[in-house]
């Protein structure tokens, strides 16, 4: 199972499931997601990344707990990706980084 980190925070669960519907249809991959806690405005500068990168880590942990054997941190920005694999035995893709390296291909 995938478990996919919203950084925002947002009540409308189809919205928050959206990348997951997309992924599914794509791939066939089944998903979890979940957003981060008391982030409305989601990540736009640094400290909101500041309070956020504890949330993501946090976040990945309990997904991991719950069985996720794969995460994807959707955000282009990749906040708190080295910290977010350290913390966990999953591995973590980084929506930015993997986007990147398409893009270089």
């Amino acid at each position: 199972m995938l478990g996919i980190i919203r950084v925002l925070t947002h009540d409308d669960q189809h919205f928050v499931e959206e990348h997951g519907r997309l992924i599914q249809q794509e791939y066939g991959i089944a998903s979890i997601s979940r957003c981060i806690a008391d982030q409305r405005s989601g990540i736009f500068d640094a400290q909101s990344e500041a309070l956020a990168i504890p949330k993501i880590v946090a976040l990945g942990e309990q997904l991991e707990a719950e069985g996720c054997n794969m995460l994807f941190l959707s955000c282009a920005a990749d906040p708190g990706l080295a910290m977010l694999r350290a913390a966990v035995s999953v591995p973590v893709v980084g929506a930015g980084s993997a986007a990147a390296s398409i893009a270089a291909c």
